[in-house]
């Protein structure tokens, strides 16, 4: 029976597929930042979208700005697609910011 077991049991079992560096995101791993960095990017484009019905929505839109800094900082860490998302959409509604400042001062 024993002769039937592999000689290698002393040596370490290793997994070649799993890589353990701290740069790579286990299951479970969440980035607040870039979940924050979204949420407010969200609100920044409901708040140009509401633009033209409300002047409470003008000040909404102002929160791109810390909602692209919040997102461009997180993505330093991992896991990064919020922070993608929160960059992209909150330079998308940060390019309407100068038009909503030429109208709220007008």
């Amino acid at each position: 029976m024993l002769a039937d077991r592999p000689n290698n049991v002393d040596q370490p079992i290793t997994d070649k597929s799993v890589d353990d560096s701290p740069a790579l995101a286990g299951p479970g791993t969440r980035n607040r930042l870039g979940e924050v960095g979204l949420c407010l990017a969200i609100v920044a484009f409901i708040g140009l979208l509401l633009a033209a019905i409300s002047e409470v929505a003008y000040t909404l839109t102002f929160l791109s700005v810390p909602a692209s800094i919040l997102s461009l900082v997180a993505l330093m860490f991992t896991p990064r697609r919020w922070a993608w998302w929160g960059l992209g959409l909150g330079i998308l509604v940060d390019l309407y910011v100068p038009t909503m400042l030429i109208f709220m001062f007008r």
